[in-house]
C-alpha cells in the first residue's frame, strides 16, 4: 500500500474518532432526557421523586455543557493557531521566493504552472560547470556554486513550508477549512510546479518521503476542487 493511501486511512481514523467522541456524548445526553421524560409519564411519582428525577437529569445536561464548551473553546484555538501557523508558512514562502528572485527571476518563472525541470534548469542554475559539463563530485553529485547553494536551500525551504502546512492539516491541529481559504489556490499551482524536482529527488536521490504531505494534501484538495 503506498504512502498515500495510509495517510488517507490514518486521517479519516483521527476523524472518525472525533466524530465517536461526539457521538458519544450527544448519544448520553439525549438518552438520559429520554429516559427521565419516559419515568416522569409512565409512573406515578411523589414530588420528593420529581426533584430528584431533575436532579438527576441536570447531570448529563452539565456534562454535555460542558463538553460544548470545550469542544467550542478547542476550535477557537485550533483557528487561531491555525491562521498564527499558516502567516507564519506564508512569510517562509515570500522570504525564500525573495532568496531567489535576487539570482534568478523566478516570480516570472512560476507566473505558469509549468513544472521545474530538475535537469534543464535546477541544474543549470545550481551546478557549477567546466569546458560546458557539469563538475560533479565523488558522490556522483553535482558541483553547486555558492550561488547555487543558495538557489537550492530557497527552493527546498518553499517545498518544506507546504510540507509542514500538509503535516499541520493531516495531525488536525491546522484548520483545514482556514488552510484551504488561504492556501488551497497556492497548494494547487506550487505542487504542479515542483511536482518533477518531487520525483526527481525521490527516484534519482533515494529520498522516498520527499515531501509526501505536501503531495497528500495536493491531493485532497485537487477532490475538494474539482467537487
Amino acid at each position: 500500500m503506498d504512502q498515500i493511501k495510509v495517510m488517507n486511512i490514518k486521517f479519516f481514523a483521527r476523524r472518525l474518532k472525533i466524530y465517536s467522541i461526539n457521538t458519544f456524548f450527544f448519544l448520553v445526553f439525549f438518552g438520559s432526557i429520554g429516559l427521565c421524560i419516559y419515568i416522569f409519564k409512565t409512573t406515578q411519582l411523589e414530588t420528593k421523586d420529581v426533584i430528584r428525577l431533575v436532579s438527576t437529569s441536570l447531570i448529563p445536561v452539565s456534562i454535555f455543557a460542558a463538553f460544548m464548551s470545550y469542544k467550542e473553546n478547542l476550535n477557537q484555538m485550533r483557528k487561531v493557531k491555525a491562521n498564527d501557523e499558516i502567516d507564519r508558512i506564508l512569510e517562509i514562502i515570500q522570504e525564500n521566493r525573495v532568496v531567489l528572485n535576487t539570482h534568478i527571476d523566478f516570480t516570472n518563472r512560476t507566473k505558469s504552472e509549468a513544472p521545474l525541470d530538475p535537469q534543464k534548469e535546477i541544474h543549470e542554475w545550481i551546478c557549477e560547470k567546466e569546458n560546458g559539463n557539469f563538475v560533479m563530485e565523488a558522490d556522483g553529485q553535482c558541483k553547486m556554486t555558492k550561488e547555487g547553494k543558495e538557489i537550492r536551500t530557497a527552493l527546498v525551504n518553499i517545498a518544506n513550508a507546504y510540507e509542514r502546512l500538509g503535516i499541520g492539516v493531516f495531525h488536525l491541529t491546522i484548520d483545514e477549512n482556514i488552510a484551504y481559504d488561504s492556501m488551497g489556490h497556492l497548494v494547487h499551482k506550487n505542487y504542479n510546479i515542483f511536482k518533477k524536482y518531487i520525483k526527481h529527488q525521490r527516484s534519482d536521490h533515494g529520498y522516498e518521503d520527499a515531501w509526501v504531505s505536501f503531495e497528500w494534501l495536493y491531493l485532497r484538495w485537487e477532490k475538494r476542487r474539482k467537487s
